[in-house]
């Protein structure tokens, strides 16, 4: 069955075909979620909340971000694309279930009307299974190069890699992780 994005607004129950439901979390840009969806009348809602402090997501997992700008930080947190951008307002996500990288998510959230914005807010839900998205290979330099940076000689190889895998929390592969860490390693020692 494909999940749908429903929003319960003042005309009715609105629902949106899932095609893609992803989240990713790493140390340096913390958590985001990513939601696109589609509909046969051509309106296509994309929901995004992100910059969101780092997590793995274990099973029973909550959050509550009650606005979608966080004027302390300056960021937006939420959008919700639909005609024009949106941020949503007091979003809850939570993690119902856990199989592998995958995580079936209930998000809630609140968004003003897109087609008349003196209607009522309308109440956003979504449970999917979503996606992790695997380290990019810029995060992955980052770490390497952070880790090799503290390497007193080129012989660390084995101290390296135990370093950065943990913080990659297998979001890379092995083999992968330990091309980057040698080529590294030869590029600062030669």
């Amino acid at each position: 069955m494909t999940p749908v994005l429903q929003a319960r607004r003042s005309t009715g129950l609105e629902s949106f075909d899932v095609d893609r439901a992803r989240w990713g979390s790493d140390k340096a840009d913390g958590l985001w979620f990513e939601v696109t969806t589609h509909q046969a009348s051509g309106v296509s809602p994309h929901w995004s909340i992100e910059n969101l402090a780092y997590s793995e997501l274990p099973e029973g997992w909550r959050l509550d971000v009650p606005e979608g700008y966080d004027n302390a930080r300056g960021e937006y947190l939420t959008n919700l694309y639909c005609w024009e951008h949106e941020t949503t307002e007091a979003n809850t996500i939570e993690v119902l279930a856990v199989d592998g990288d995958r995580r079936f998510l209930r998000l809630t959230g609140q968004v003003v009307d897109w087609d008349d914005r003196s209607d009522p807010a309308v109440a956003l839900l979504l449970e999917a299974w979503f996606e992790r998205v695997p380290m990019a290979g810029d995060d992955l330099a980052a770490i390497v190069a952070e880790e090799v940076a503290k390497a007193p000689a080129p012989k660390q190889f084995g101290h390296i890699m135990k370093a950065v895998m943990a913080s990659v929390d297998d979001r890379a592969e092995g083999a992968v992780v330990a091309d980057a860490v040698r080529n590294a390693l030869n590029a600062r020692f030669g």
